[in-house]
């Protein structure tokens, strides 16, 4: 699935199909074949899904280029122009070579993110531990660790619920659960 995320042209849902599946649409094809692919008059290509809305921003010629970092796809970057235009070999040389240093930067970025994910993850975890290590009353030690652990996975709420321990010869005689 390819989904719009940002562009120049208006919000990423602004009377457009923001999301495709592979082979569906110009970037869907991209996607597919992992190829550029230069439309000079993107009216005439029936591929053209948001082809109303090209119209209406006046698009005429098309650029798609897939962002690939080491043979994965990361996405598709499209280019679109107001005039009839013929992207050149040094043109689309240029502008392929742009879209593999912006596919390592999306790389990056991703990596990153989930870098420092995981970091706030393990924090905690090391936070629950401490909390675990330090001698306390039970009710605060409970409501630490389901704080935590509610930060662990962004719930908006944790709790316990812990095993109820009769004293001997009562109802449940005498047997622990």
């Amino acid at each position: 699935m390819l989904r719009s995320e940002s562009g120049t042209r208006g919000a990423p849902r602004a009377g457009r199909q923001t999301e495709f599946a592979f082979g569906e649409g110009l970037a869907g094809h991209v996607a597919v074949t992992r190829e550029p692919l230069v439309i000079e008059d993107v009216a005439a290509d029936p591929r053209a899904i948001n082809a109303t809305w090209m119209h209406e921003e006046g698009c005429v010629s098309v650029l798609c280029v897939p962002l690939l970092v080491r043979d994965r796809l990361l996405g598709v970057l499209s280019l679109l122009t107001r005039h009839r235009h013929r992207f050149g070999p040094a043109e689309l040389e240029s502008l392929v070579s742009f879209g593999t240093q912006a596919a390592i930067a999306i790389d990056n970025a991703t990596l990153l993110h989930e870098a420092r994910t995981r970091q706030g993850r393990l924090e905690t975890l090391l936070e629950v531990s401490r909390e675990l290590s330090r001698i306390q009353p039970l009710e605060s030690l409970l409501g630490r660790i389901a704080e935590a652990c509610g930060r662990l996975v962004n719930a908006e709420a944790a709790g316990f619920r812990l095993v109820e321990r009769r004293a001997r010869g009562r109802r449940d005689g005498g047997r622990r659960p």
